[in-house]
């Protein structure tokens, strides 16, 4: 009677250690890229302002006709460099006509609202953003 209720018991063990240890290894990387295409028909300049950052200013130039890609790696954060992430940006056009955005204006417009770009799942950890700079938004500086 103890050797039954042993082997019973080892066998359950055993169908419990079975089914924990067919557990699917995830990996919790997740990456998001930042693709900027300048068809403004003007040189352009972002100034990024980080206000909760030990880097507090970052600078992009993306010449006419030109495309900038970034990404980031999100784990425990994000990673303050990048223009999504700016508590605000200075957009400068061919150095002499300019705009301020904030992260909560809502023009449509500004570079640092998500919603203004246009989203692409690459795969089941990675999704693109892509802004595209035109005419308007040169018209929309001073």
């Amino acid at each position: 009677m103890v050797q039954k209720t042993i082997l019973m018991m080892l066998l359950i063990i055993g169908m419990l250690n079975s089914f924990t240890s067919c557990k699917k290894n995830v990996d919790n990387t997740y990456f998001e890229s930042y693709s900027y295409i300048n068809n403004s028909n003007h040189n352009i300049q972002v100034k990024c302002y980080y206000t909760l950052s030990d880097q507090r200013e970052s600078m992009f130039l993306i010449e006419k006709g030109a495309k900038l890609e970034l990404k980031q790696e999100i784990v425990f954060g994000r990673v303050d460099s990048l223009i999504i992430n700016a508590d605000s940006v200075k957009i400068i056009f061919d150095g002499n006509k300019s705009i301020i955005y904030h992260e909560n204006n809502t023009s449509e417009y500004n570079i640092i609202n998500r919603r203004n770009y246009i989203s692409h799942e690459v795969s089941d950890n990675e999704t693109n953003y892509s802004y595209e700079f035109k005419t308007e938004d040169y018209n929309q500086a001073e």
